[in-house]
């Protein structure tokens, strides 16, 4: 038989439905290092508070929402899948006999 996984959480941090909430992101602010109602970063463990975000509510972002690190990257790596789709459809054109410029 396996084992299964126990999470323990404490009582404050349970939802109001009595359910218990798993998250892999941090329980403190990235920013200010306190905790709190928190915005949760779908591409890291990193969380913060809408406040210190510089917005009024977590409503007011993106659903799914990225941190400004992961924002980045993800622009970084579009970036990157973009030159190489247009470098092998150059490819693909040289390789069609047309003129290189």
């Amino acid at each position: 038989k396996k084992k299964k996984d126990v999470v323990v959480i404490e009582e404050d941090e349970a939802e109001e439905d009595g359910e218990e909430e798993e998250s892999d992101n941090d329980d403190h602010c990235h920013l200010c290092s306190k905790g709190g109602d928190l915005v949760c970063c779908d591409g890291c463990p990193r969380s913060f508070h809408a406040k210190c975000l510089g917005v009024k509510s977590a409503e007011d972002l993106e659903d799914p929402w990225y941190c400004k690190g992961c924002s980045k990257k993800r622009i970084k790596a579009s970036d990157e899948r973009s030159a190489r789709k247009a470098a092998k459809a150059n490819g693909a054109a040289d390789s069609d006999g047309e003129e290189k410029k």
